[in-house]
This record gives structure tokens, sequence and C-alpha cells, in this order.
């Protein structure tokens, strides 16, 4: 059973809500794999959570806050024996200007470094809490000035968490908390796409890499991440994307340096997973727009994606 005391959504692409949930009959609850195609923040107020995120799991403790990159897929297990509540914000990285060399979504960028935690002690010395109680606040009662309110409370959320990361880094404690579990063998192949992900990867040149026969790489990946090969990589290479044409590059200078021998093959791929073509997505967000599908549609998308046949496919192409 789901409370929900605030929600707002808006046409500006934000969302936010504070929320809480009660196991019925003591059954501990798991949330399905989600994807968005914003950057999302939560804020844990109580309850006992794992968090897994790209194969790898985390405890998160009450105080503590996750970040999530878009197109991260990340789902949670929830304890029963506790209420989980928590607030989430989630909001388009086109909210967010750029206005020096130094990105201001790197930690989401680069959230695995900090293993996705912002823990208790360091976000209790930001002003991370108060920000997100004056945009409950904002939510609360909207009006014409909601939505300016609230880009200008994200932009200084988005700057106190770049502040808290540089705390992390200076502090002599171990202060990065480390995943609570992650399965070896998804964790090197995970490595090796990400590390590889702009040429033309291949299950086979994959499993040679690993040492495993090309059946087993696909059973073992299925086992432990929960979707197949070939859509985890087309998840990674279309994030980057994005990102790619954020920047101003071409389309077709996107497909190039993702290793896609035939523009066709990313044109396809990219409809598929977001629901419009590449031209239409360059188009708006010089505009500093962004066309955004329901989420649900996202993950379908995802789901949906037909791999080529197993044992001998391509696990892009």
């Amino acid at each position: 059973m789901i409370k929900m005391y605030v929600e707002y959504r808006s046409p500006n692409e934000i969302y936010f809500h504070h929320s809480i949930s009660y196991a019925e009959n003591g059954r501990a609850l798991k949330r399905k794999d989600e994807v968005h195609r914003q950057c999302e923040i939560l804020y844990l107020l109580s309850g006992k959570v794992q968090y897994k995120i790209d194969g790898e799991t985390y405890d998160v403790l009450p105080g503590d806050v996750i970040l999530v990159n878009m197109c991260e897929l990340h789902s949670m297990y929830i304890d029963p024996s506790e209420p989980y509540e928590r607030i989430v914000l989630q909001f388009s990285p086109h909210l967010i200007p750029n206005l020096t060399d130094i990105d201001p979504l790197d930690p989401f960028n680069n959230a695995r470094i900090f293993r996705h935690i912002l823990p208790k002690e360091f976000v209790e010395k930001s002003k991370i809490l108060a920000l997100l109680k004056s945009i409950k606040r904002t939510c609360s009662n909207p009006s014409e000035m909601t939505d300016l309110k609230l880009t200008a409370d994200i932009i200084s959320i988005v700057f106190e968490i770049n502040q808290t990361h540089e705390r992390m880094q200076k502090s002599k404690e171990n202060a990065i908390p480390a995943a609570s579990s992650v399965h070896k063998f998804s964790k090197l192949c995970t490595d090796y796409i990400k590390e590889n992900i702009t040429q033309r990867l291949t299950a086979k040149e994959i499993a040679k890499h690993l040492h495993v026969c090309e059946s087993h790489l696909h059973h073992l990946f299925r086992k432990e991440m929960g979707m197949s090969l070939h859509v985890y990589i087309l998840n990674q290479k279309m994030q980057l994307a994005l990102f790619m044409l954020n920047s101003g590059k071409t389309p077709q200078s996107v497909a190039a340096a993702l290793g896609y021998e035939y523009y066709s093959t990313f044109f396809n791929n990219f409809c598929s997973f977001f629901g419009h073509t590449p031209n239409q997505y360059d188009r708006t967000q010089r505009k500093h727009k962004m066309i955004v599908p329901r989420e649900e549609q996202v993950l379908t998308s995802i789901k949906n994606a037909t791999p080529p046949p197993e044992p001998n496919d391509k696990a892009e192409s």
C-alpha cells in the first residue's frame, strides 16, 4: 500500500513526490526495473532498502541520498519490517545550465565513482535537505510561478550535490560506501562493455574476453542482471547517444562514434528506444526542450527490444 503525501508532475520535465509504502501481509516489496529520461534524486526517510543500479546492489540507510543518472536501470528491494518513506525528485538535464568548463551534472554522469550514494553525514552538512523541503512546499501549493521556483531550487540542489562530492573527495574518512553485493561475472562484463561502448560490441567478442562460451555468457548475464546482453548494450549506447546529441554532435557523427556500421541501425535503435527520431531530438534540444515519453513507455521499449538469436547473436548490430 502506498500513501502519497505530495505529488507534482510538471510539463517542463519535473516530477516530485513524497510518499510512504507499507508491506501487505508482511511480504517484502520488490519494485520492478525502472528507467527514466530524467536524473533522479532519492532521499530515504525511513525503511530498510536495497537499491540495485546497473547490476550492483547498495544498502541504503535513512538519511542517505541516492543519485541515479538518466537511462540507468534500477530497482529496489524493501524490507517489510519497516515503512518505506522517501522523497523523490526527477528533472531533465536541460534544466541545468552549464556555465563553466565543469559539467554540473558530473555527479550523475559519474555516479558509480561515488557508489551512487551521498551518505547521511555529508547530506546533513549540506543544504540538500533544506532545498528538498523548499521544493516540497512549492509542489504542495502549485501556482503560475511553481515551475520557475522549482527550476531555481533544482539548480541550487545540483550545486549542493557538487559541493558535497568535493567534501567527500577531500575527506580522510572512508566516505564512499561500497556496494553491498555484486555478481563478479556481470561486473566484469559490464565494465568491459562500458570501456568499449564506442566499439561495435558483439557477444562473441565479449565471451572471448571473459573466456567463456557465448551460450554461457548469455545465460549468466541474464541470470545476474535480469535482462539480456543485447538490451543492456542498447541501453548504454542510447544513454551515451543523448549526451553526445546534447553536446552538439550531429546524429550521423553520434552513430559513427558509437561504432555503428550503418546509420540506419542507429536510427532504428534510437526510434525504438525513445519513440522519436534522432533528428527530432536534435532539433528540440537546441530549443532547450526535450521529447519525454512516459516512463513506462521507455521501460517497455527496453524490455521489448528484440535481441538477435542466441547464442550466435551480435549483442549490438
